[in-house]
C-alpha cells in the first residue's frame, strides 16, 4: 500500500478468505524479508495460523502446507517486476 506495507489475503484454505495478518506483521518487523523469497517463506511457515478445511479437492493439511511455497513464488514474481523496492 502507500505506506509500503505488504498486504496478503488467502482464500480456499479456510471456509472464508481472510488477510494473513500474522505474516503481514512479521514481514513489517523484518523488512528485509520482503526482498528475500526464502526468508519470507520461512516467516510464512512460522506464522501459519490457518485452520485448513477439508474438501473434495484437497485436505486441510495440504492447504496449509502449500502456503509457504506460494508466498515464496509470489515474492519472487513481485521482485522480478520491480514492485517490491
Amino acid at each position: 500500500d502507500k505506506d509500503k506495507r505488504c498486504r496478503i489475503a488467502v482464500g480456499s484454505v479456510e471456509p472464508v478468505a481472510r488477510r494473513w495478518a500474522a505474516l503481514e506483521q512479521a514481514m513489517a518487523a523484518d523488512s528485509a524479508s520482503a526482498l528475500d523469497p526464502e526468508r519470507t517463506a520461512g516467516l510464512a511457515l512460522e506464522h501459519n495460523d490457518f485452520q485448513g478445511r477439508d474438501g473434495k479437492e484437497a485436505e486441510g493439511w495440504y492447504r496449509r502446507q502449500v502456503l509457504a511455497p506460494l508466498v515464496k513464488r509470489g515474492v519472487a514474481a513481485l521482485l522480478k517486476t520491480g514492485r517490491l523496492v
